[in-house]
C-alpha cells in the first residue's frame, strides 16, 4: 500500500485531500465583493460574488461545512434568517483541475426586530392590522379620523393551510375580551400556556382566536418557553393559530386595547 502511495499521480492525491489541502489557485484572483442580503420574505440569506475567470465551479461553506457547490457564485440559503445571530460564510472559486483560490469570508447578523413601545398604560389601542405576509401588527389609537400609528410589532400567525384549523383567520373582527374581568393567562392544553390573551375571533378549529405572549410550560418558574418561538417572530408563523407576540407587546397590547376595538386581518 505505501508504495501505491508513493508512485500516485498529485491529482489523485488532492481528489482524495481535505478541501483544506487542496492546492491554492494562485494564477488567479481571490473571489471578489462577496455580498450577503436578507430576501424580501426575511426568512432566508442570499450570498453572491463577481465571477472568477475560468472558474468552472464555486463552493460555498457555512460555519465550515459545505452546504453549495454549483457554477454561479450565488446561493440561496433557505430559512437561515430564521436565527438571530451572526452566520459566516466562505466562497471559494474552483477551476478545471480542482485548484481553487482562497477563501473569501462575509457574515451577516439577524438581529431581533428592535419593538419600540409607549409605556405600558399610556394610550389607548382602537384599531389593530394584522399583517400574515409581513409577520407585522400595526398598532393605531383611537381616533375617529386619521388615527395615529403607535407601534408596529413582530408577530407569528399560524401555521396551518388557509382556511384550515391551525391557520389564522383573515377579515375584520371585534375584540370581545381583554383586560377587563378576564385572567391573562390563557391555557392551550395542560403543559402549554400563555399571557395577556385578547380574543378577537373563533379559529377554524372552533377555538379562540387572539393576541398573547409567547406560549411556556405551565407551571414553570422562571418561564420555560416552548421550543425557539421567539426566533419566529416577525419572520415565520409558528402558533396554533393566534398572533403571538413578545412578552412586552402583548402585555401593553393586553392593557390599552379596548373591548370591541378593530382588528383587520390581511394576508
Amino acid at each position: 500500500m505505501a508504495s501505491v502511495l508513493l508512485v500516485a499521480p498529485f491529482a489523485h492525491a488532492a481528489q482524495a485531500a481535505s478541501p483544506e489541502s487542496l492546492p491554492t489557485y494562485r494564477n488567479l484572483r481571490a473571489v471578489r465583493n462577496m455580498d450577503i442580503v436578507r430576501t424580501l420574505d426575511r426568512k432566508s440569506l442570499f450570498i453572491s460574488a463577481d465571477p472568477v475567470d475560468t472558474a468552472v465551479k464555486y463552493q460555498l461553506n457555512y460555519n465550515g461545512k459545505k452546504i453549495y457547490e454549483g457554477r454561479k457564485p450565488q446561493y440561496t440559503d433557505t430559512n437561515r434568517a430564521l436565527g438571530v445571530g451572526t452566520h459566516v460564510y466562505s466562497m471559494v472559486a474552483i477551476n478545471a483541475s480542482g485548484e481553487r483560490t482562497t477563501p473569501n469570508v462575509a457574515a451577516y447578523t439577524v438581529d431581533p426586530f428592535p419593538t419600540i413601545l409607549p409605556p405600558i398604560s399610556d394610550s389607548v389601542v382602537g384599531a389593530v392590522r394584522v399583517d400574515l405576509s409581513e409577520q407585522l401588527v400595526y398598532v393605531f389609537d383611537d381616533r375617529a379620523i386619521f388615527p395615529r400609528l403607535l407601534a408596529t410589532i413582530q408577530m407569528s400567525s399560524g401555521t396551518g393551510s388557509k382556511g384550515r384549523p391551525g391557520s389564522t383567520p383573515t377579515g375584520t373582527f371585534n375584540v370581545w375580551s381583554g383586560d377587563r374581568g378576564r385572567s391573562e393567562r390563557a391555557r392551550f392544553s395542560s403543559t402549554e400556556c400563555m399571557d395577556h390573551m385578547v380574543r378577537f375571533t373563533i379559529g377554524f378549529g372552533g377555538g379562540n382566536i387572539g393576541f398573547h405572549s409567547i406560549p411556556y410550560r405551565c407551571g414553570s418558574s422562571p418561564k420555560q418557553y416552548l421550543s425557539n418561538a421567539s426566533e419566529y417572530l416577525g419572520i415565520a408563523p409558528s402558533s396554533h393559530g393566534c398572533i403571538r407576540l413578545n412578552d412586552y407587546a402583548a402585555a401593553w397590547l393586553f392593557r390599552n386595547i379596548a373591548e370591541g376595538a378593530r382588528v383587520s386581518v390581511i394576508d
